[in-house]
């Protein structure tokens, strides 16, 4: 059996011990992180490099590279020369299979430019339905804007006179009274437009006829001055008044 002494002594040598490799461990860590920040460094200049490929095959519009840039982690999410996101200036082309490409490694059907113009504005305002479709699927937000003009997807369907997008975005709840950065709204830019069909669906689904512009300006009287008779007829069955 160990005496009281030496239970003590073989203690202390230990506490000296532990104290020794606190001493020594933080340069020891140190030691060991260093070839990790150096393969975390490597692995992103590669994922750059990979990136700024990847924006040269888009303006090439070369699919199969794109594919294989994404595939060897290459950013979803970038950007091109002028700032604008990749998913977005795809859907505007109507490239569907780039679209399809970028969503499935990952980019998100909300990314935005500067202006706040999404991939789902894009598409809509250019007519692209299997585009829109797919962005929707992802997850693509109907209540996007766009800074500049305050123009919903909704908004953009109805100016275009497509009433299948117009149909799809009422059905997902896009506000039926939304209001763009002067006042209009999707039924006075129906009026404008003349598009009869698309100016009923709106009523249908609670469009009013009583909201103004910031010129004092309402869907019948949009519709009277733009010289569409069968639309302000509609607006005055619906109670408008100018």
């Amino acid at each position: 059996m160990k005496t009281y002494r030496q239970i003590r002594r073989a203690l202390a040598g230990s506490l000296a011990g532990a104290a020794l490799l606190c001493q020594t461990a933080p340069a020891a860590y140190a030691g060991s992180l260093a070839p990790d920040h150096a393969k975390k460094a490597d692995r992103k200049r590669e994922k750059e490099q990979r990136t700024r490929e990847l924006v040269k095959a888009f303006e090439k519009n070369d699919a199969a590279a794109i594919a294989g840039l994404l595939a060897r982690g290459a950013d979803p999410n970038a950007h091109d020369k002028e700032g604008m996101p990749l998913l977005v200036e795809a859907a505007a082309r109507g490239n569907e299979e780039i679209v399809r490409l970028l969503l499935q490694h990952g980019a998100s059907a909300n990314i935005a430019d500067k202006d706040g113009f999404t991939a789902l504005l894009a598409a809509t305002t250019l007519g692209h339905v299997s585009i829109v479709d797919l962005l929707l699927a992802k997850g693509a937000r109907t209540d996007a804007v766009t800074k500049s003009d305050g123009m919903t997807v909704l908004m953009r369907a109805v100016f275009s006179g497509n009433a299948d997008l117009v149909k799809r975005y009422l059905s997902k709840g896009a506000d039926v009274n939304g209001r763009d950065r002067k006042g209009g709204t999707p039924l006075m830019m129906a009026a404008a437009a003349g598009h009869l069909d698309i100016a009923r669906l709106l009523l249908d689904k609670g469009a009013d006829v009583t909201l103004r512009t910031q010129n004092n300006k309402t869907a019948l009287s949009v519709a009277e001055e733009a010289g569409h008779a069968e639309v302000a007829d509609l607006l005055r069955k619906a109670g408008a008044k100018a």
